[in-house]
């Protein structure tokens, strides 16, 4: 029998198992079969690796102990990005429980996963996780990097234990995650503070006294947009001269002095006529915010081609 690697752990130790009897399946087409054999470190498993020929006469060859490695590799990398990358990211959102609830902490979590995913994730399409056999998220950047990692480090050592291993050698790894964690942080209080934003909008939108019944609104493709009356006649300039001046202290554009147009309007019902609306869109989702009920958008009628003119 060749002992070849030590693969150690202070959790998630039988799906390890599992996992390197999945990887040893492949090794029977060159010849050799897995064993493994277990002993405790403090709170450390150790799954000792071997490999024994199927022709019982035959040695191990170098060919057939370096393609164990690979296959080792591989189970490693699955099992840090498919068990242990969630625990990780759970104890630095756990960090912030002083800044949020246990609601905006799932929040974060659910937020950093779904970055990770889309910044560093491989989609197949029409392959799911059954036709791969594994979860998709192991064919992900990273999961690819701590491969490599974990690769080059068996080439020169005979045990590894994945605890320490996620500490010392995969920091870039961590920093990673760290990122995802931040950023979900980031887009949790940029929309807490829209929301915040959104609120104090609808206080002065329902403090304010309407000035008309009806008002149409056509947005250009450029972003610059016109209000008419319900009768099809432009609405004075005077209501479009920057309500939101006193709400906010940044440069406006277009969405925002359309916003703040209406909220001085306080119109009961809001007509938005579509066109090309690719840089309107974030403007129809506030206003729609903003007044309840009262704004309905236009897809096409007889108005429209005597506003766009």
């Amino acid at each position: 029998m060749n002992s070849l690697v030590s693969i150690g752990a202070s959790s998630n130790v039988d799906a390890l198992r599992d996992r390197l009897y999945l990887e040893s399946n492949k090794l029977q087409n060159r010849g050799v079969k897995l064993v493994l054999s277990t002993r405790e470190a403090g709170n450390i498993t150790f799954l000792g690796c071997d490999l024994i020929p199927s022709d019982r006469s035959s040695r191990v060859a170098e060919n057939q102990r370096l393609a164990f490695r690979h296959y080792l590799a591989q189970a490693v990398s699955d099992l840090i990005v498919t068990e242990w990358e969630r625990v990780i990211l759970s104890k630095l959102v756990n960090h912030q429980k002083n800044y949020f609830n246990p609601d905006e902490r799932k929040q974060i979590l659910k937020r950093a996963e779904r970055y990770l995913e889309l910044t560093d994730g491989l989609i197949i399409p029409g392959i799911g996780e059954q036709q791969l056999g594994f979860p998709i998220k192991c064919l992900n950047n990273r999961c690819n990097k701590i491969r490599q990692e974990v690769l080059e480090y068996l080439h020169i050592n005979d045990e590894l234990v994945i605890d320490g291993f996620l500490r010392f050698r995969l920091k870039g790894y961590i920093n990673q995650l760290e990122q995802a964690v931040d950023s979900a942080i980031d887009e949790l209080i940029m929309e807490r503070e829209y929301q915040d934003f959104i609120r104090l909008l609808q206080y002065f939108v329902e403090i304010q006294e309407p000035r008309a019944s009806q008002v149409h609104v056509v947005l250009k493709p450029t972003g610059i947009f016109k209000i008419y009356d319900s009768q099809g006649e432009p609405v004075d300039n005077e209501y479009q001269d920057g309500f939101l001046l006193d709400v906010i202290d940044t440069d406006l554009n277009y969405e925002d002095l359309l916003i703040s147009a209406l909220i001085t309007i306080a119109p009961q019902q809001i007509t938005i006529h579509q066109s090309e609306l690719d840089r309107a869109v974030v403007s129809i989702d506030t206003i729609q915010r903003v007044f309840d009920g009262r704004v309905v958008i236009c897809k096409g009628c007889d108005h429209c081609k005597r506003f766009r003119q």
